[in-house]
């Protein structure tokens, strides 16, 4: 098991949208509680990959996600973000991420 969660911590906005970006992270509790999650995951040994939020990756129609994944089910808009999340990482880069946490390489 590998999890991938979006850090907003990571996020970097230009622009306009600098005079903003309190709000779209959610004036720090966001942040502290993606603190949470990293000490929890790094205190069980729980391998994990952050991803930044991104507008490139996220925000498909249904017909977009269906071209972009070949997935012809029903989705919702938050389904496919959280798709959106894992799409691109292997299962070899699963596997040895989890190898390195598990031999207490992750700090």
């Amino acid at each position: 098991m590998v999890v991938v969660w979006e850090d907003c911590r990571n996020h970097r906005v230009f622009g306009a949208a600098q005079r903003n970006a309190g709000a779209l992270q959610g004036v720090g509790s966001v942040k502290r509680d993606c603190g949470i999650w990293e000490e929890f995951l790094t205190d069980a040994r729980i391998p994990y990959i952050t991803r930044a939020p991104s507008r490139r990756r996220t925000k498909f129609t249904r017909d977009q996600f269906q071209a972009a994944t070949g997935w012809t089910e029903r989705s919702n808009n938050h389904g496919r973000d959280a798709a959106m999340l894992v799409a691109g990482v292997t299962d070899t880069m699963a596997q040895a991420l989890q190898r390195f946490t598990i031999e207490g390489k992750r700090a």
